[in-house]
């Protein structure tokens, strides 16, 4: 049996905010899909393997485009002007300022094989399963445009009414603040892999009792993203410091899951 399902959207401005002029809509573009393939094996009257494949992807662009400019600001980075700032007042702003999308790029591949197996009063199951996650991520556009954040709306300083603004907006000191930022790698994963494998037993142990009776055991491979911890800015603070929490994550190896349970038949 193969499954496979796809979809594609597309939506010019789809975010907007009061404080937001338009002049840098957000438009989003996503392509995501999802195959699988399974095979279901009966290979006696009590036992059954069933073998799953399944591939994911998910690609997404949250892109702000320069009405001025006609730039993308996410696609075309790191080729993007510094100007024109966001103007941002009290009262009113310009622009979509710090806000200048995201990228998501996401793919799972998964492999699981199961074996179900009835024999007198107990019901087996057991198998492994196999995930690579190869790119997992979110890459956030903050303050690409940047920021010039005012202490007063514009009516304030051109007209001077609280006597702050002699020479308007050539005052020396109206400018409360300017925020410029690069792209942030968020929540990223490379090359990071998972393995399971698990046992389970449904012992009915008389017509009224069964027990459930399991254990699984979980390796989560490069999932700290050991592999960049080298170059790990906070790490090699802390390392300088002669702090001890500068040692690299380790991959954990102690994940067992337990499992117990039963069920009584009270009516018999």
């Amino acid at each position: 049996m193969v499954r496979y399902a796809g979809h594609e959207d597309y939506k010019g401005a789809a975010t907007f905010v009061p404080a937001n002029d338009n002049r840098e809509p957000e438009n989003t573009d996503i392509s995501m899909y999802s195959a699988v393939g399974q095979h279901n094996w009966v290979f006696s009257n009590s036992g059954l393997n069933q073998v799953v494949v399944q591939v994911n992807s998910l690609k997404r662009l949250s892109d702000t485009v320069s009405q001025i400019t006609g730039e993308h600001f996410m696609a075309d980075y790191p080729n993007v002007p510094l100007f024109p700032l966001r103007l941002a007042f009290p009262a009113v702003n310009t622009g979509a300022g710090g806000q200048a999308g995201s990228i998501t790029d996401t793919q799972l591949l998964q492999v699981k094989d199961e074996v179900s197996l009835q024999t007198g009063t107990h019901a087996l199951k057991f198998g492994v399963n196999y995930n690579f996650l190869n790119d997992i991520g979110l890459l956030n556009g903050n303050a690409l445009y940047g920021i010039l954040t005012f202490f007063h709306d514009p009516s304030v300083i051109l007209n001077n009414t609280n006597g702050m603004y002699p020479q308007g907006f050539q005052t020396p000191g109206i400018v409360r603040q300017w925020e410029r930022a690069n792209p942030d790698l968020a929540d990223s994963l490379l090359d990071a892999h998972q393995v399971a494998t698990w046992f389970q037993d449904d012992w009915r142990v008389t017509p009224r009792l069964t027990l459930n009776l399991g254990v699984r055991y979980d390796i989560d491979v490069n999932f700290y993203h050991q592999s960049a911890s080298d170059n790990n800015a906070a790490r090699l603070v802390l390392e300088a410091s002669g702090r001890p929490e500068a040692r690299a994550p380790k991959t954990p190896y102690g994940s067992v899951s337990p499992r117990f349970g039963f069920a009584y038949d009270l009516g018999g």
